[in-house]
């Protein structure tokens, strides 16, 4: 006997029902019909039914409603919203500070999508959630204003990328498709754009990670990057060749990049970590909190890919880290181009040369004129607090996502924690109060995150 996929009611109980029953032949419900008002009877058939005569009488009774004019649909192509809590970031327009509020929206599951590539739709707001561990294996594409949530302790991997892409020319009149990046309570909800093992890239040749296509392919269809923002959870990025990880494809602009909070790392070559492809300028780049790191090899990290100008970038907080190399800058220009563009700091941000450790002073109007290839910036508030990562109880343990896969974990002191590794996750159990350092080790004993995680 094939078994029964017994749904939940609640999840497949249209809007509107008056009548609903489910039964092993399938689910049936009466509702008003669409556009005239009268009452009509649909009858969604399972596609599991026990081989015991039931599949007989289902396609008999199916045929005689058909006969009739009463609508039979598959049970598979109902979906059903899902709501789903996120946490909502609010920045302070003066201030620039960002605050979390907690929210619920009404989510479409991606694993539902008859074509999960094809997210939201033109001049609409859609929302999405992958509540169990997802790889999508082709290029997703999204058109409107996407939000996505990702969900606690779960990887959502876009193999090829995300395409974000304005639909016209003019790069000063915003664009209609956007990308919003959403987590959770915890903040342990994984995307992988255009990467799913360790460093290595597989985003199309010319393509970012997310953002837009090259402009040099056959289709004539010269676009620069759309919006993206990122408000929380762990998003690590690869862009394709001559694309930059997050914004502009090969011969684009980086478009439009907010960064308010979560952990973000970005690798690519010739296109800027954060900002433009090959041959594009850095677009607009806001980071207002978060964790970011942003390594380009030809291309800015933060700004224009190679032969491209800096654009304009904005640090009012978090903490970053950005590496051009070969030519260019951390924070600005490409290899090959004389126009760092702007580089203004919020109050309270200091931004340095990491290999001198020598402060790159602003002018009075938090403006940096002097740039370099590795150069980092940092929050520093009037009273720091004690900084942790992650907490966990003694006795108790936390999870910390890696998003790669770990084959060593250390923990500087044994006597106030331990670790072990587990996939793409690492495990502490606290021991003793106290604060340590967890590192994770991937393939050839290269560093996939450190962490401090205070015990208490």
């Amino acid at each position: 006997m094939d078994r029964i996929d017994r749904r939940r009611t609640l999840e497949r109980h249209p809007k509107g029902c008056i009548f609903y029953k489910e039964s092993l032949l399938g689910v049936f419900y009466c509702a008003p019909h669409a556009g005239c008002g009268r009452i009509g009877v649909v009858i969604m058939y399972r596609k599991a039914v026990a081989m015991n005569g039931k599949r007989i009488i289902a396609v008999a009774l199916m045929a005689a409603l058909c006969l009739t004019g009463i609508t039979v649909i598959p049970a598979e192509k109902v979906k059903a919203s899902t709501n789903i809590t996120y946490m909502d970031a609010v920045v302070d327009p003066d201030t620039h500070k960002v605050t979390y509020t907690e929210a619920t929206a009404s989510c479409t599951e991606i694993k539902d999508l008859q074509d999960k590539t094809a997210w939201g739709t033109a001049g609409e707001t859609t929302w999405y959630t992958a509540s169990a561990d997802l790889q999508i294996d082709e290029r997703v594409t999204v058109s409107g204003t996407v939000n996505l949530i990702l969900c606690d302790w779960k990887f959502l991997t876009a193999k090829k990328g995300i395409t974000v892409q304005d639909d016209n020319d003019n790069p000063n009149d915003g664009s209609p498709n956007a990308l919003n990046i959403y987590d959770q309570s915890d903040g342990t909800g994984v995307l992988n754009a255009g990467t799913s093992d360790e460093d290595e890239t597989s985003a199309p040749y010319g393509c970012a990670g997310i953002g837009s296509k090259s402009n040099y392919d056959d289709t004539d269809n010269e676009r620069n990057a759309g919006s993206i923002t990122i408000n929380g959870g762990t998003v690590i990025v690869c862009g394709g060749k001559f694309a930059a990880g997050i914004g502009g494809g090969e011969g684009s602009s980086g478009g439009t990049t907010v960064i308010n909070g979560g952990n973000v790392e970005v690798r690519t070559d010739d296109g800027a970590g954060i900002g433009g492809g090959f041959n594009g300028s850095g677009g607009s780049v806001e980071i207002n909190g978060g964790s970011i790191s942003s390594i380009s090899n030809l291309g800015a990290g933060i700004g224009g890919g190679y032969n491209g100008s800096g654009g304009n970038v904005t640090i009012n907080g978090g903490y970053v880290e950005a590496n051009g190399r070969n030519g260019a800058e951390g924070i600005g220009r490409g290899t090959g181009d004389n126009d760092s563009g702007t580089l203004k700091l919020g109050e309270g941000v200091v931004c340095y040369d990491a290999d001198t450790m020598t402060a790159l002073q602003p002018d009075d109007n938090g403006y940096i004129g002097e740039r370099t290839q590795n150069m980092k910036t940092v929050y520093v508030p009037e009273e720091p607090p004690i900084f942790a990562d992650y907490t966990c109880k003694v006795d108790g343990k936390v999870k910390i996502p890696v998003g790669k896969k770990v084959k060593k974990v250390t923990v500087e002191d044994e006597t106030i924690a331990s670790a072990k590794k587990k996939g793409k996750k690492v495990i502490v159990y606290g021991k003793a109060p106290g604060t340590v350092n967890v590192t994770a080790y991937g393939k050839k004993n290269k560093v996939l995150g450190n962490w401090i995680v205070k015990v208490e």
